[in-house]
C-alpha cells in the first residue's frame, strides 16, 4: 500500500469517527430533550390540576361539588405529589379530563357564568399547555427512537445504557365549552 492509499484510509477513518461522534451526541441530545418534554409536561398537568382544584373550592363554595369529580382531582393531585413515578399516572388524567368534560356538560350554566369566567380561562389555558407538553414529549420521543434504530447506532451501541423513551399517551382533550376560551 503507497502512502496516498494509507493517507486517504487515515481520512476516512478520522471521518467516520467524528460522525460517530457526532451521531451519539445527536442522540444524548434527543434523550435529555425527552427527558426536558417530560418534566415540562409533569409541570402543566401539575399547573391544571391547580386550575381544577381552584376550581373545585369555588364550587365547594357554592355547595355543588361533585363527588366523582373530586375524587378523580383528588387522584390526580396525589399522583403528581409523591416523588416515584406510578405507571397508573396517565389512567388517571385520563380519568380527569373524562370527568372534567362531563362536568360541563352536566352543569353547562358553569361555561356562562360571570363569577366562573376567570376559572375557567385559566383552566382552559392549562389545558392547551398539557395538550403541547404532551405533544413535544412525544415528538421527542418519536425522534430519539428514530436515531436508535439506525444500524450504526445498533451496531456501534452508541446509545449506551441509556434506556430509550416511552411515549405518552392519555386523553389531554380540551372540554368543547372551552375550547374558544
Amino acid at each position: 500500500m503507497t502512502w496516498p492509499n494509507w493517507l486517504w484510509l487515515a481520512l476516512f477513518l478520522i471521518f467516520f469517527i467524528w460522525y460517530l461522534s457526532n451521531l451519539a451526541g445527536r442522540l444524548d441530545r434527543l434523550h435529555l430533550k425527552a427527558e426536558a418534554a417530560k418534566l415540562s409536561l409533569d409541570t402543566q398537568l401539575a399547573h391544571r390540576t391547580s386550575a381544577i382544584g381552584r376550581l373545585v373550592e369555588k364550587l365547594s363554595a357554592k355547595k355543588l361539588v361533585i363527588d366523582s369529580f373530586v375524587s378523580a382531582w383528588q387522584s390526580a393531585l396525589k399522583i403528581e405529589s409523591s416523588e416515584k413515578f406510578d405507571p397508573s399516572q396517565w389512567d388517571l388524567e385520563s380519568n380527569l379530563t373524562k370527568e372534567l368534560n362531563q362536568l360541563f356538560i352536566s352543569q353547562p350554566w358553569l361555561l356562562t357564568d360571570k363569577e366562573f369566567s376567570r376559572l375557567l380561562e385559566d383552566l382552559a389555558a392549562a389545558c392547551r399547555r398539557v395538550q403541547y407538553a404532551r405533544a413535544f414529549h412525544n415528538d421527542a420521543q418519536s425522534n430519539a427512537l428514530k436515531v436508535r434504530r439506525r444500524i450504526l447506532v445498533r451496531g456501534f451501541r452508541l446509545a449506551g445504557r441509556a434506556k430509550p423513551p416511552k411515549g405518552i399517551d392519555f386523553d389531554d382533550q380540551i372540554p368543547p365549552g372551552l375550547v374558544n376560551r
